[in-house]
């Protein structure tokens, strides 16, 4: 018997490989080129040179913590404390100007596609691998929060690495109903598994929630041992590693022992409080709660004031825990419609912002008006995946319930778009599996499971309809004319009045900020045609204070006005 080459196994052990080094490439060389072209895309939008509301105070904080202010303050953090010193690392090394951390959040989004891809590898091959990753790639809401100084792309790439970390744990998944043991993860793979789910938490501590398909991830791979107890703990030392530099921080910082942010009150009372909608909200009794910073401030003077005392960030965080409690218990009826809504809203396609719009953005970027996937495509197919994978075991069991949890905890506050890009890993592949299941299903000719899958896929299309949402294109075309001014970027900001001016004619403010923007630049002339039109049409149509206004600016430059005084 002749023995083997040791040189002959390692080149076909090389060429068994170059098939599925190739797919990597492909949805790596994919998703770059989308990412490429949208970054060079983006200096044309103001919030590339000038960020704004959550931006902007994660701009700020980063700046002080590269200066040396690692501490942020004396009072508790609020929003998302990883993302603080992510993006303080970032302007500590390369400075603060607006391309390094998209460029390395890029290269997040590029690891991201990695990782799907590579889950799906182990979970079902090579074959079944380039489609989730090619979806993660030209997913258009990660191609654009990639772009914006928020946590999500981070939140993003750390959600994707738990489930990574947890699919390699506990490697392929065993066919149902065969109760074969997934083979044993090691204690290291547990406590690793700890240190992603705490990364997540601490980038959004809504993760904290996610200890729930984790532990039943754990029971999957302990099942059948006596390691249960020792993998609960390695996984909960790897999350208190992660958690505890925050807490530690809060509590030498302001004094209180905040385990991550001291906001959670003030967002439970917006997604649940009376007038909730299940979206972002500024609530009718704070109106001047628009802007992060503003709602920290109203909502906090609001607790003090009402319970007539000083308080401390816990304290007030706690104040709005039980008035929204309040609110629920009073009206339980109409609190469960509301779940059942944001429950909707959850898997619905339609892109529901609270600080900037993609689907406005979109209609505006040439990159992302291409065919790239949308949250509706994935959506049907990731919810009948997720119930499909309930009923499997091992890691297709532990993503079943990881997307549900993620549900539930974005439920219980409200739903937005960038909140639910965390998910986009765990749906990605819950999606693939649906797809491939339906496949092999087609293959063997099992027509029961064909029409109950199809079922399920049209009755959570339905699910995913969007929903009807007025989006007042004049105010967003004025915002963002707001947004080009302020970042001295007039000829922009004169298009997007226009445009503003375009979709409603009457739309004042637009037409007073040309008048002004036109002053700015010297062209009187310019400025009192479109005060003298806003004061002729405000006067005909009885819009008297726009009118008024129009009058006195055109006073105050020494113009005379079109309309006499009413």
């Amino acid at each position: 018997m002749t023995r083997a080459n040791p040189e002959d196994r390692s080149s076909a052990t090389q060429a068994a490989a170059a098939p599925t080094q190739r797919g990597l490439f492909a949805v790596l060389l994919v998703a770059l080129a989308a990412r490429v072209a949208y970054l060079v895309e983006q200096p044309s939008f103001p919030y590339f040179h000038k960020p704004e509301t959550d931006a902007w105070l994660y701009h700020q904080a980063a700046q002080r913590i590269a200066a040396g202010d690692l501490l942020l303050g004396h009072e508790a953090l609020r929003m998302s404390p990883g993302y603080f010193y992510f993006l303080g690392l970032v302007y500590r090394l390369f400075g603060d100007g607006p391309l390094a951390p998209r460029l390395l959040q890029v290269a997040l989004g590029l690891g991201l596609c990695a990782l799907v891809w590579d889950a799906a590898r182990r979970l079902w091959g090579a074959r079944w691998a380039l489609l989730p990753g090619l979806v993660t790639a030209l997913y258009g809401p990660s191609l654009y929060f990639e772009g914006h100084l928020l946590a999500d792309s981070l939140a993003a790439f750390l959600h994707g690495l738990l489930v990574w970390q947890v699919v390699r744990a506990l490697g392929a998944p065993v066919p149902a109903p065969v109760p074969a043991p997934v083979p044993e993860p090691r204690m290291r793979s547990w406590f690793v598994t700890g240190l992603c789910w705490g990364a997540c938490a601490v980038v959004r501590p809504n993760a904290l929630l996610l200890i729930v398909p984790v532990v039943v991830a754990c029971v999957e791979g302990c099942r059948g041992s006596r390691r249960l107890g020792p993998a609960l703990g390695a996984v909960a030392l790897g999350g208190a590693l992660m958690v505890a530099p925050v807490t530690l921080r809060n509590l030498v910082a302001s004094g209180e022992p905040v385990l991550l942010t001291a906001h959670g009150g003030l967002n439970f009372y917006v997604g649940n409080g009376p007038g909730a909608t299940g979206t972002f909200r500024v609530p009718r009794e704070l109106p001047a709660a628009g802007g992060p910073a503003e709602q920290f401030a109203a909502f906090h003077a609001r607790a003090e004031q009402n319970l007539g005392r000083k308080l401390g960030a816990r304290e007030a965080d706690s104040y709005w825990y039980a008035r929204t409690w309040q609110a629920v218990r009073a009206a339980p009826l109409a609190w469960l419609g509301l779940m059942l809504r944001k429950l909707h809203l959850f898997w619905n396609a339609r892109e529901l912002h609270n600080v900037y719009d993609y689907e406005f953005i979109r209609e505006l970027s040439l990159v992302l008006r291409l065919p790239l996937v949308q949250f509706g495509w994935l959506a049907p197919f990731g919810l009948v995946g997720s119930l499909w994978m309930l009923a499997r075991r091992g890691a297709l069991r532990f993503l079943g319930v990881f997307n549900l949890t993620f549900c539930a905890a974005l439920v219980a506050v409200f739903v937005t778009d960038r909140y639910r890009l965390p998910v986009l890993a765990s749906l990605t592949l819950s999606a693939c599996f649906c797809v491939r299941e339906l496949w092999l299903a087609f293959e063997a000719r099992r027509g029961r499971t064909l029409a109950l899958a199809a079922t399920g896929l049209v009755l959570a299309g339905v699910f995913a309809w969007p929903v009807t949402v007025n989006k007042r294109y004049e105010v967003k075309y004025e915002l963002l004319g707001d947004a080009y001014r302020r970042s001295n970027q007039r000829d922009f900001a004169e298009w997007a009045y226009r445009q503003s001016l375009e979709a409603r004619p009457q739309h004042d403010a637009s037409r007073l900020k040309l008048a002004r923007l036109y002053l700015a630049a010297g062209a009187r002339p310019l400025a009192i045609e479109q005060l003298r039109t806003l004061e002729r049409e405000a006067s005909a149509q009885g819009r008297t204070a726009a009118a008024a206004e129009a009058r006195a600016e055109l006073l105050r430059i020494g113009a005379a006005p079109d309309a006499p005084a009413r």
